[in-house]
């Protein structure tokens, strides 16, 4: 999976991977909902693992608290940057 892809979850819910990170050796994904007949994001944010089964690569939205608090430091962190990068240019 890649940033700035849709994904498509078991419910029909379709998600826009706005940007990812490594933690403790897993992929971690930070994603808005995404209404595709309105062609629009919608105001759900949700983090999600990368995860591999039998070579079989899907998601699982995280659940955990203390975890959610540190992706939203990590993700913080990317944004800044990304914001800080454009500033220079």
């Amino acid at each position: 999976m890649k940033k700035d892809s849709v994904i498509t979850l078991e419910n029909g819910k379709e998600y826009i991977l706005l940007d990812s990170t490594i933690y403790e050796g897993k992929n971690y994904f930070f994603a808005v909902g995404y209404e595709k007949n309105e062609n629009k994001a919608t105001n759900e944010y949700k983090f999600f693992e990368e995860q591999n089964s039998n070579g079989e690569v899907y998601i699982q939205e995280v659940v955990d608290i203390e975890l959610t608090k540190i992706l939203l430091a990590h993700f913080t962190v990317n944004y800044g940057e990304m914001i800080k990068e454009d500033i220079e240019y």
